[in-house]
């Protein structure tokens, strides 16, 4: 998400160094643009946006997805009933091009993605159809929820709230856009922070954290006191200082109680402190606002198996695979839960299934087992898994 603000950046500064002596005609023109909006939408009408932003993840195609975002409307909501004095029309032509023309926030979010893929559908109070995707892989998981209307007759992502962050995309810019227009800070420099946000972000896919926290503190302070900023921060605590991190959690929840984002930022922490009953009820908090995913499931029996919890992280494991038994890791997990929880030939069967899918091969499931298991090559489930592979090779001399 993070590497998403600098389209935010650009976008607040040219707001904010607009001059402020003109007509309300920029409410004009978002009142006109929001109410020709259709809030009503069929999973008929928004099939095609649902495979599509999928697909463009898997294929690479990120910024692709833009045009499936309205912009201008994404603008009209963050703008709408704020001081706009002075805004020409112009304005939202240029910036609605400026955001539309950037991957940034697709760049971000496909970071550590390995699935992308829809996971709900919900009605919102107000009326608008939302998809919530579920980003999952190496970068851990999170959740978008698109806000989906129609335009013009062709159904768009109006708003988008990115659970890891607390807040929709609309909010963010507004909380941006809002601290540089008030601030008599008058040698703001955009460039200077958009350069330090770009840095910020490779010392943290890098792991320098130390590193990221130097350039965090020379950030302007009407960034650093808006929330998404403020979670950048306390991120960079979890691995820096535990006290302050707690600290800075305390504060957080005090702020912004009932925040999913939180949980999600602790099943990290307490995965850190090895703290598994802790962190297996962060996932509890998020499931319960997304139920049935099963890739809590997976995070939730692998921390049972480090809590040798066998009967648990069976359970949880085999919900994950009928959740969704093309997700291949999760039938991997299972495999090891069945092998590390005295059900070996279970376990080596679904390895062959996994070898047969073409997940790993026969060789990479042996090299795994010699790294994490001593007296592995005892086994009788293993010596009669591992004689059909050295048939196979031998008939093959």
């Amino acid at each position: 998400m993070m590497r998403s603000v600098l389209s935010i950046l650009v976008f607040a500064f040219v707001l904010s160094a607009c001059n402020s002596n003109g007509t309300s005609e920029a409410q004009e023109e978002i009142n006109s643009y929001l109410s020709s909006i259709d809030k009503e939408t069929t999973p008929e009408e928004y099939e095609q946006l649902k495979k599509d932003v999928s697909n463009y993840f898997y294929e690479g195609r990120l910024e692709d997805i833009n045009k499936y975002v309205d912009y201008r409307a994404l603008i009209s909501i963050t703008l709408d009933k704020m001081d706009l004095e002075g805004i020409k029309i112009e304005f939202f032509d240029a910036m609605t091009e400026e955001l539309a023309k950037r991957g940034d926030y697709w760049e971000s979010t496909s970071w550590g993605t390995s699935y992308y893929d829809c996971v709900k559908e919900y009605m919102n109070e107000d009326g608008h159809s939302v998809l919530v995707f579920r980003s999952f892989g190496d970068a851990g998981i999170n959740y978008d929820e698109f806000v989906l209307a129609k335009v013009e007759g062709e159904v768009k992502i109006i708003d988008i709230f990115n659970v890891g962050n607390g807040q929709f995309l609309s909010e963010i810019m507004r909380e941006f856009v809002t601290n540089l227009m008030n601030s008599k800070n008058k040698n703001l420099d955009p460039k200077e922070s958009e350069l330090l946000m770009e840095d910020i972000v490779d010392d943290i896919q890098y792991e320098d954290y130390e590193s990221a926290l130097e350039k965090y503190q020379l950030l302007p302070t009407e960034l650093k006191q808006t929330r998404v900023m403020k979670l950048m921060e306390l991120r960079l605590y979890m691995w820096l200082d535990e006290e302050v991190y707690a600290e800075k959690v305390d504060a957080y929840r005090a702020s912004y109680p009932h925040d999913a984002c939180l949980d999600l930022m602790l099943i990290d922490y307490y995965t850190i402190k090895e703290d598994y009953e802790m962190t297996i009820e962060s996932i509890k908090a998020i499931e319960e606002v997304y139920p049935d995913d099963g890739v809590l499931d997976f995070y939730k029996g692998g921390y049972y198996l480090e809590m040798n919890d066998c009967q648990s992280a069976l359970n949880a494991f085999n919900n994950a695979v009928l959740s969704d038994d093309e997700i291949y890791d999760f039938k991997d997990g299972l495999s090891i839960a069945y092998i590390d929880c005295d059900q070996k030939e279970k376990g080596f069967a679904m390895v062959d299934e996994l070898i047969d899918l073409g997940y790993y091969s026969y060789s990479d499931f042996d090299y795994y087992l010699s790294i994490s298991y001593d007296n592995y090559t005892s086994w009788p489930a293993y010596q009669k898994w591992i004689s059909q592979y050295d048939t196979i090779n031998s008939s093959s001399l």
